[in-house]
Formats: C-alpha cells, sequence, structure tokens
C-alpha cells in the first residue's frame, strides 16, 4: 500500500499482520506546523518500526498502486514482480520493481505530465489512468525487447489530440 507523509516521507509499505508501520508516531516527512491535528514524536526516521519498502522526500504525492500484468513482457519478472504507481505532486507514474523477498530493487519514473488520481488495468493488460484535470491517460506497455522499454510510451490525450507525454529516467 501506499501512503501521504506530511511534507515528503510518502511511503511503500508491504502490510504484514502485527507489524506497527508507525504513523503517527514517526515519519520520514516534516510535520506542517505546530497546528497539524496530528504531530508526529520523530521525524526523518522508523526507528522502532517497520520500515516502509520505499519512500520519496520529497513527496511525490502517490495516488493508485496496481500489480503491473504479467503479460508486460520485460516488466514482470520471475524473480518477483512490478508494480505501478500513479502520482499527483509528481504528475507521473513510477515503475516499482519487487523481488521475492519483499525488497524494491528499483524505481522508475514515467513523466506523465498530469496528476493520476486513479489508475485501472484493463482486461486487455492495459493500464487507463484518470487524472484532475479530465484527461484520458494511457499507461506504460513493454516490449518484449527487454525491461523498462517503453513501447507506445505514454500518451496524453486532450482536445481530440495525443501527444507523447513519456521520459525515462535513470532508477532512483
Amino acid at each position: 500500500e501506499t501512503e501521504h507523509g506530511p511534507r515528503g516521507g510518502d511511503e511503500l509499505n508491504l502490510i504484514r499482520r502485527g507489524r506497527d508501520y508507525g504513523w503517527p508516531f514517526v515519519t520520514l516527512g516534516e510535520p506542517y506546523g505546530t497546528t497539524d491535528y496530528v504531530m508526529p514524536r520523530r521525524t526523518g526516521t522508523h526507528a522502532g518500526y517497520t520500515k516502509p519498502k520505499a519512500a520519496w522526500v520529497p513527496s511525490v504525492a502517490t495516488s493508485e498502486l496496481v500489480q503491473v500484468p504479467a503479460s508486460w513482457a520485460g516488466w514482470t519478472t520471475s524473480v518477483g514482480g512490478d508494480l505501478l504507481m500513479g502520482t499527483l505532486k509528481d504528475q507521473s507514474f513510477w515503475r516499482i520493481r519487487v523481488d521475492r523477498a519483499g525488497r524494491v530493487t528499483e524505481r522508475e519514473r514515467l513523466a506523465v505530465g498530469h496528476r493520476i488520481r486513479d489508475v485501472d488495468v484493463r482486461a486487455d493488460g492495459s493500464v487507463a489512468a484518470t487524472t484532475d484535470d479530465g484527461t484520458s491517460t494511457a499507461g506504460p506497455r513493454a516490449a518484449a525487447g527487454g525491461a523498462g522499454t517503453l513501447t507506445s510510451g505514454l500518451a496524453a490525450t486532450r482536445n481530440g489530440r495525443s501527444r507523447p507525454a513519456a521520459q525515462r529516467t535513470d532508477a532512483q
């Protein structure tokens, strides 16, 4: 699951029964101010609690998280799997590779240029996303040629015109 942290500290957690993830006592983010309704006791740490699998500081403002379909050759691996996370503030998808032990081994940012609210995997394995401004966004698809290779990239459609909107960045 993903969660927003205050002023950074957005997290990806693998929820396990009986674990304590620290909220609202610890966060990797910073409090908004002295009038916050929740004031973490310690910031910038998860000491004494289950640590997140990944965190984003500064905040990307996580939204929907989906598992990448196995049909995406080069993305899902036999070792673990890939997740696709939408973001609001960062206006991107994040591809997150996870190994069998639940460790994040790679993160890749795919810029979209729109605030992603919801992500859905369709029956044909394609991904659709809804945005704050009503733009429909088609998700990334991988080619058989290798991990992270984008065939058609991301396309954002607005006013009946399609434009490329993906940027690959180095794993973060």
